[in-house]
């Protein structure tokens, strides 16, 4: 059995979780040894990763104009958005990753040792915005540790719709250091183009690589809602215009919330909110008679198991727009009338099987699992002809 690594985010979100799991599944299938790999700092490399941090801040605030007041906006959005969800989701969710996930901490040195040695096959980086470009760009989800001719990207997303001038010489630094790249979204692809002079294309998410009976069978142990709902899922707060299709929906039926109880909320009547397990996230997507999100993976979901729903543009603390990922998506899956609607269309917003996003969805999984086969196909065999086995391409 083959081993590889595999660097992604996998902690308090449950589409980042999911999309690990995914993948990490996937690969097992294939009959890969799949190693969810973690940083393990030590007290000198905390105090070191300080002060560089520190001198960083005071370069850049002093060469890039607004960069402190962009930092200062990020780092309180970060804060706010990591208390949002509530203790007992994160439990669950802290539960679910140390149940299913096959993760290990190293620390840099370490992981340097075993990029160089041939215990690890090939490392994998992505899915999700571990590329996020306009925060810091972080040398481990671009694989450094390892060479080039290891290194896998797999539908990574920046995050972003330009680079800003303060990460870009390193971005394309990191981002030369591998032989092809797979993006989540399409506007990263011409973005990333225009940096570095290597093929990139298009997949999509890695939650797509397990089919829709698979994903039931995921949750099939969890307990089912009895009564009739729909089911909110905003990450931020929703806006106007999401409140008032959702008190639409909402007559006759019972309103869940789940992990994320936002203020607005509060002007919703027969509301109810629920801690739940990622298990229980894909359950209680399947099973709504309407869902509301502003999340990406919720979304995807949505789609892949047919849901009806409506995603509206998402409230980020922040302030940097990151709608072009929900935008893409749903025009990839000809479905561009589910976001964003007004109240009054929401009776139009029914899911059909026999529409063009059931083939977009076979169209899009097979591409992603061909792409998987052939790098992981390409790193295997050239270590194997460097090592003199005799194998067949």
């Amino acid at each position: 059995m083959e081993k590889i690594g595999l660097v992604t985010f996998y902690q308090n979100n449950y589409g980042s979780v999911l999309q690990c799991y995914a993948t990490e599944r996937y690969l097992k299938g294939l009959g890969v040894d799949c190693e969810l790999l973690s940083i393990r700092y030590q007290k000198t490399d905390l105090l070191l990763r300080k002060f560089e941090r520190l001198v960083r801040l005071a370069y850049n605030s002093i060469r890039y104009r607004g960069y402190y007041s962009n930092w200062a906006k990020q780092r309180r959005a970060a804060v706010c958005e990591s208390h949002i969800i509530s203790i007992e989701s994160k439990i669950k969710i802290d539960n679910f990753v140390s149940e299913y996930l096959n993760k290990k901490g190293y620390t840099w040195r370490q992981l340097c040792d075993i990029g160089k040695n041939d215990s690890f096959k090939a490392f994998i980086s992505g899915s999700d915005q571990v590329w996020n470009v306009s925060r810091e760009v972080i040398p481990l989800y671009f694989l450094r540790f390892a060479p080039k001719n290891k290194r896998i990207a797999l539908a990574v997303s920046i995050g972003a719709s330009i680079i800003p001038e303060y990460n870009r010489r390193k971005f394309i630094s990191y981002a030369s250091g591998f032989e092809r790249i797979s993006v989540r979204e399409e506007t990263a692809v011409k973005i990333i183009k225009d940096c570095v002079n290597i093929p990139v294309h298009r997949d999509a998410d890695p939650v797509i690589l397990l089919e829709e009976k698979e994903w039931r069978n995921f949750y099939k142990e969890t307990k089912k809602y009895e009564r009739k709902y729909i089911l909110l899922h905003f990450l931020n707060q929703p806006s106007v215009s999401a409140i008032n299709v959702i008190k639409q929906l909402a007559k006759n039926v019972d309103v869940l919330c789940i992990a994320y109880f936002q203020s607005e909320f509060e002007k919703l009547e027969n509301i109810r909110f629920v801690d739940v397990s990622p298990q229980e996230y894909v359950s209680f997507i399947d099973n709504a008679e309407f869902v509301c999100t502003d999340s990406f993976h919720t979304t995807m979901f949505s789609i892949m198991l047919h849901s009806n729903f409506a995603t509206f543009s998402r409230e980020y603390l922040h302030n940097e727009s990151q709608e072009s990922r929900v935008a893409d998506l749903l025009d990839r899956y000809h479905l561009k009338e589910h976001f964003n609607p007004e109240s009054g269309a929401i009776e139009k917003l029914k899911m059909d099987r026999n529409t063009d996003y059931m083939e977009t969805i076979r169209s899009e999984r097979n591409h992603l699992k061909k792409y998987i086969a052939e790098e992981i196909n390409q790193k295997v065999y050239m270590l194997l002809e460097r090592e003199g086995s005799v194998v067949e391409r």
